[in-house]
């Protein structure tokens, strides 16, 4: 019997949690390595974040039809507010993005709750799109938090 151990911080959940850390992400880890982390005062911003991840046309399954594609409206995306934009399996030749992968880029917004995330995250990657109509994502993500906070307003 094999075990496997995965010590890595996941992907997405790691870029919605690690711009909200205000201490120096260091000190946490040498706080971690010297056994004090009970000792360090973590700081965190109060905004909520979500992420939504750009696929490619086919992932998890055969995407390859997508591959090499062109990439359009990342750049203008990057200008939103509220908005980063974390790369996975682009390439990018002459300063053009293309397709080179099944999670392409993760688009991560945040906002004063989970609603207002949610609404820049998707209006975000609306703006994104690859030459074909490859692009996909989960239209889901953060559903469950907005139908908590319509009950909460109704009662």
């Amino acid at each position: 019997m094999n075990i496997e151990y995965n010590a890595r911080w996941g992907d997405p959940e790691c870029q919605v949690v690690l711009p909200s850390v205000e201490t120096d992400y260091l000190e946490i880890v040498k706080a971690c390595l010297e056994g004090r982390l009970g000792d360090l005062d973590i700081k965190q911003d109060n905004k909520t974040r979500i992420c939504v991840v750009g696929a490619s046309k086919g992932y998890p399954n055969d995407y390859s039809q997508v591959k090499g594609k062109r990439i359009f409206g990342i750049d203008e995306v990057m200008e939103m507010e509220g908005i980063n934009i974390f790369g996975a399996g682009i390439n990018v030749t002459d300063g053009k993005l293309y397709a080179n992968g099944g999670r392409l880029f993760s688009v991560v917004a945040e906002g004063r709750d989970i609603l207002e995330a949610r609404q820049r995250a998707y209006s975000a990657i609306a703006g994104i799109s690859i030459e074909g109509n490859n692009l996909h994502y989960r239209t889901d993500i953060g559903w469950r938090d907005i139908e908590r906070a319509r009950k909460t307003l109704e009662s």
